[in-house]
């Protein structure tokens, strides 16, 4: 079973030819990953979901073994939930898992093959290409798969569907369900209101962080970090991207219930377009308070 989708855009999905026999399937993984691979060259990092430890162990060795994977420069690790066995003999080791993590980052390994643990506890770098191996039980697992190919190049490809809970029913609630956020305004809550004055007293109260310009300068990840803590605030990074020049460009959100601002920046490293991303909301920021606050 093979239904591929361009992320966040749903409506487009497709059920391929059916795969049963396990080397089918198997083979029809291979294929998946060798065509994404072409299409993405050097910028190729996948993360292939499974359901249970040892499918994780298993695949990202045969992988590892594959001639074909091989030849196309295809590195796999797997991440599996810390300190547990696979198998009675063979046990995730305590930093197995954030070392592979490292490694996908850097680019030392392109393929991640891991259960749902990844979900919590690690901070995972975003991958272009997400392929669930197993069925998908609900949508809440359907929106941590699309939240994991959240780059706008990025690709989503589900292999297996559950038969009483099909590709296409899981799409529909989805939609449904995305309709209702989209509809849902706030405004007319009891709370909102208490809510934004709230917030509002937090911004004021962390203002301090914003008004020492040389920490903001020397380490501006650190510091938006810190006031989205104490903004009830989710800082996220919507991209690091290296184009033909080898400029890294990124792209770094700073939302809450009271206002969403984005910050972009580039560098001749990942890290140095983090900075400048960062940077980039904390003077912003640093401008609104002044102007609504009188700080």
């Amino acid at each position: 079973m093979g239904c591929t989708s361009t992320a966040g855009t749903a409506q487009d999905w497709k059920i391929g030819e059916s795969d049963r026999a396990p080397l089918l399937y198997l083979e029809s993984l291979k294929r998946t990953l060798v065509e994404k691979r072409k299409l993405k060259g050097v910028s190729f990092r996948c993360i292939v979901f499974v359901k249970q430890r040892i499918a994780a162990y298993i695949l990202a060795k045969h992988l590892n073994s594959d001639t074909t994977c091989k030849d196309y420069g295809m590195r796999a690790g797997f991440v599996a939930a810390k300190k547990s066995r696979i198998t009675p003999s063979i046990k995730v080791i305590p930093g197995d898992a954030s070392r592979c993590i490292e490694q996908f980052r850097s680019g030392d390994i392109n393929i991640l093959v891991a259960t749902a643990v990844i979900e919590e506890g690690f901070d995972v770098p975003e991958a272009n290409v997400v392929i669930s191996y197993d069925h998908l039980k609900d949508t809440v697992e359907l929106a941590q798969r699309f939240g994991r190919a959240r780059q706008t190049t990025s690709s989503l490809t589900l292999m297996s569907e559950r038969r009483d809970r099909p590709l296409s029913a899981l799409r529909d609630v989805k939609r449904q369900q995305d309709s209702i956020i989209k509809d849902f305004d706030p405004s007319k809550s009891e709370n909102f209101a208490r809510q934004q004055q709230s917030l509002k007293d937090r911004h004021r109260a962390a203002f301090s962080l914003l008004s020492d310009t040389v920490r903001c300068e020397s380490s501006p990840l650190e510091v938006l970090n810190m006031y989205a803590a104490k903004t009830k605030a989710v800082a996220k990074t919507e991209y690091i991207e290296a184009g033909s020049d080898k400029i890294f460009r990124c792209k770094i959100s700073y939302s809450n219930l009271l206002l969403t601002i984005e910050g972009k920046g580039e560098g001749n490293t990942k890290k140095q377009s983090q900075h400048q991303a960062a940077a980039s909301i904390l003077i912003q920021m640093r401008e609104r308070g002044r102007k609504e606050y009188g700080l």
